[in-house]
């Protein structure tokens, strides 16, 4: 750590607790210095929108512990803002192979979108990240994290009872209903998350945020004058 300036100590400081961490936003390019010491990275720079801008924006970043070193591997980076990797089901003792996304979808309104000099001209975010899960999950565990800018409120993530025994004979327990902790204190809903919400049901996946208890969230601070509270980070498994 002597290497660093002194203002870094408690980032550091932070940081060294865990073996892995996923970073969005963190306006790094090609020639950004991002290396830390005892961690490894694989990093996707953020994609120069705006000739414009002062600063970069977006951008994401894997690090992990360098003593697993051989037993992660890096699967793909898409420049737009997706990174994942693989964890090894042999060294970490799992049923299967684990793989992680790691990735900055920026908001639905902003003008990278727009644009027809911006690489992300008519991207579609959500119809990569569709195809890369289905092409996951049929070899082992898929995990989302990132900023997805995707707003979902309260909606559920799963297909709830419509009353279906009208046309079909159901088992006698019900279709699955979302009756879990709230995950946050939002309750708007944008296009970006509906998008979200319907790759949840063709997939088969949900939003693990505020599952275990209290309905609490990524980032929950209530030591301030108002709550301040995460509502588009999201670890989806």
């Amino acid at each position: 750590m002597d290497s660093y300036p002194s203002y870094y100590s408690d980032f550091l400081n932070y940081i060294n607790k865990y073996d892995f961490l996923f970073l969005t936003e963190t306006w790094h390019s090609y020639t950004s210095n991002i290396d830390i010491d005892n961690f490894l990275n694989f990093s996707c720079p953020s994609p120069k929108c705006n000739r414009k801008a002062k600063r970069d924006s977006g951008g994401v970043v894997i690090y992990y512990h360098k003593k697993y070193f051989g037993h992660v591997k890096l699967m793909s980076v898409n420049n737009k803002g997706l990174i994942w990797i693989k964890l090894d089901k042999g060294y970490f003792s799992a049923d299967n192979d684990v793989y992680i996304c790691n990735c900055y979808i920026p908001p639905e309104d902003s003008n990278v979108y727009k644009s027809r000099l911006s690489p992300l001209f008519d991207f579609d975010f959500f119809e990569h990240l569709l195809y890369d899960i289905s092409e996951y999950e049929r070899i082992g565990g898929v995990i989302l994290i990132g900023d997805f800018n995707s707003q979902v409120g309260q909606r559920s993530v799963l297909i709830e009872n419509i009353n279906l025994d009208r046309f079909v004979d159901l088992p006698v327990y019900d279709v699955p209903i979302d009756c879990l902790p709230p995950r946050s204190f939002d309750n708007q809903c944008n296009s970006f998350g509906n998008k979200l919400l319907l790759m949840f049901k063709e997939k088969s996946i949900c939003i693990a945020n505020g599952r275990k208890g209290d309905g609490k969230f990524t980032c929950n601070n209530r030591s301030r004058s108002r709550v301040a509270a995460s509502i588009v980070d999201y670890i989806i498994l």
